[in-house]
């Protein structure tokens, strides 16, 4: 038997724009507050990032400077930023319909990418500067820190996503029947 869906209910409006701002204020204020990521997403997929060369000024861990530190410092806090606002915001639409939930697995994916775009930057750097001034035990940390990013980024998005598609909201209606989305109905027994 299948229930009839009603447009949004105020309930469900509230927990769409709950989830939109969770997820959408740590990237908002990832552009507003450092102003070098804002040329990010043009310049790693328009490809200007792989054509320029390697600088000596990115070399380091100075916070004035556009550095290799200074970029895989802010990637992350504000990629584990977002990743606590996106943990949240899988907890509110838990219980939400299976559009709510597809709505979120939507925007988490996109943030994810834009968090992968913006850790490319030292990332690429580093390789650069590997193969322009050879392996040192704080260069391979630095490659480290990225690849470990990367993988950190991918896999906890992925479980969130994975958890609020998999859910299935039980509906119990007066007559004694329980209904799971995408599951046969099966009477109670008393």
């Amino acid at each position: 038997m299948r229930m009839k869906q009603d447009n949004l209910q105020p309930r469900e409006l509230v927990r769409v724009v709950c989830i939109f701002v969770l997820l959408a204020l740590p990237l908002l204020a990832m552009f507003w507050i450092w102003r070098d990521a804002r040329r990010v997403p043009i310049g790693v997929l328009g490809g200007a990032l792989f054509r320029a060369p390697w600088h000596i000024a990115h070399a380091g861990f100075c916070m004035d400077q556009p550095t290799i530190g200074k970029w895989y410092f802010w990637s992350t806090v504000f990629s584990g930023m977002w990743m606590l606002f996106s943990f949240g915001a899988s907890r509110i639409c838990m219980s939400s319909s299976p559009a709510i939930r597809r709505v979120f697995a939507l925007l988490t994916t996109c943030g994810t990418f834009l968090y992968l775009l913006v850790l490319t930057v030292p990332f690429f750097w580093t390789l650069q500067y590997i193969h322009t001034m050879g392996f040192t035990h704080r260069r391979l940390m630095a490659l480290a820190w990225g690849l470990v990013g990367y993988i950190i980024i991918v896999m906890l998005s992925g479980i969130l996503v994975r958890r609020v598609l998999k859910n299935k909201k039980e509906i119990e209606p007066e007559n004694g029947q329980v209904f799971s989305e995408g599951a046969p109905s099966e009477e109670l027994s008393s």
